[in-house]
């Protein structure tokens, strides 16, 4: 009896020690195996650090968006010399990249800035003649803004109070054409902005937005920038404007208007060293959008009058109609038609263009891909006629 007891707690003892060895021998590698994981996931981690875009501090939220927007143009024999085509960068809706934050300074106060890099050619006018066809990179803004209870204040390179006054629309139009502007052909933000008459410019500038009430904004910003034409006393450039935007019944409605005193030349760097020059230009413009929800259906109306030191003045006005409607399951497809006339003081007849196109948004993709044509007249005895078409992409991120 002793000797089955003894043998008995033997073998128990042996199967402890083996459960005891087995137990360690686990542990030690569920150990490993969890040292060999969590290098895993450090690596890893750091990996995405290394690609990811850092901000400086964790106070101020950063963004980078932007658009890029290119398209063939295509014209027939007359203003442009032989009939042509090229791919250009489409100053209708510029190409940019956008770097821009924002932190809460408490009590309803917040601080921003601004970055943005455009890129885009000099015009079609000049390309086709051959005096220039560079791509330049050029500063659309660089500005910082403070804004509170009472409004925003802006201070840097931004856009006027006036820049957009004349671009009212709630239809998908802008990658394809802007109301009163010949763009591409001339113009361009921060290259010949200021050939674009009635619409406000990009400068170094102190601006203010007054909070929006019963869909009503105030705006209005100051500028030296540019030196004054030779015996002109120009040296304030200053503008005001109002806005509108909201909905009643079935339709919504947009408008804007705005008064601008003296305008900003960016001289011709890449061909003439030309100074920065302002000069003596008082522009009264807007534009209104009213859009019927159920339908789609819409018109833009657009407006405006400069005048110049020694009586020069350019009366102009433009109506565009079209409808938008999703027909498609990309996203809305935007159908559009315009006509537009400038009565230049002096002259026999007015400068007139007509023409339209389509555009079609890719909602998935942030892209408006879209095609169109215009048809400009001079007028008799000013010059030949011209005609041209664009197929383009417009890409938002």
């Amino acid at each position: 009896m002793r000797m089955r007891m003894e043998y008995g707690l033997a073998c128990l003892g042996t199967a402890l020690a083996a459960s005891m060895i087995v137990f360690a021998t686990a542990g030690a590698f569920a150990a490993d195996l969890g040292g060999n994981c969590c290098a895993d996931l450090e690596e890893r981690i750091a990996e995405l650090e290394a690609t990811a875009a850092k901000k400086g501090n964790r106070k101020v939220s950063l963004t980078v968006s932007g658009s890029v927007n290119q398209a063939v143009i295509a014209w027939d024999d007359g203003l442009l010399g032989p009939a042509d085509a090229r791919v250009i960068a489409n100053s209708t809706s510029d190409t940019y990249l956008r770097v821009s934050g924002a932190g809460r300074a408490g009590n309803g106060w917040k601080a921003g800035f601004v970055l943005e890099l455009g890129l885009g050619g000099w015009d079609v006018l000049t390309d086709a003649a051959s005096i220039n066809d560079s791509i330049d990179v050029y500063t659309r803004e660089a500005n910082g803004w403070v804004e509170g209870p009472m409004g925003k204040l802006t201070l840097g390179r931004a856009r006027q109070a006036t820049d957009g006054v004349v671009e009212q629309s709630w239809a998908n139009v802008a990658p394809a054409t802007r109301m009163l502007s010949f763009r591409p052909l001339v113009g361009g933000d921060g290259i010949t902005e200021n050939l674009d008459l009635f619409d406000g410019q990009r400068l170094n500038l102190l601006r203010y937005d007054s909070p929006t009430f019963a869909g009503f904004t105030v705006s209005a910003s100051w500028s030296r920038d540019g030196t004054p034409l030779a015996g002109a006393a120009v040296n304030d450039v200053w503008d005001a404007a109002l806005r509108y935007a909201g909905e009643f019944g079935q339709f919504k409605a947009a408008g804007a208007v705005g008064y601008r005193n003296g305008a900003v030349f960016p001289g011709l760097a890449p061909i003439l060293p030309l100074p920065v020059v302002a000069f003596d230009q008082k522009t009264l413009s807007g534009s209104a959008s009213l859009m019927h929800m159920p339908t789609g259906f819409f018109v833009n109306l657009a407006a405006g009058r400069a005048e110049f030191a020694g009586g020069g003045e350019v009366t102009s006005w433009e109506v565009m109609p079209g409808i938008e409607e999703k027909w498609s399951t990309l996203g809305k497809t935007t159908l559009y038609g315009e006509y537009a006339s400038f009565d230049i003081k002096g002259a026999s007849d007015p400068v007139v263009y007509w023409g339209g196109g389509v555009v079609q948004a890719v909602d998935g993709a942030g892209l408006s891909a879209y095609v169109s044509a215009r048809h400009i007249d001079p007028g008799v005895g000013a010059g030949t006629d011209l005609t041209y078409g664009m197929f383009g992409l417009k890409l938002d991120f």
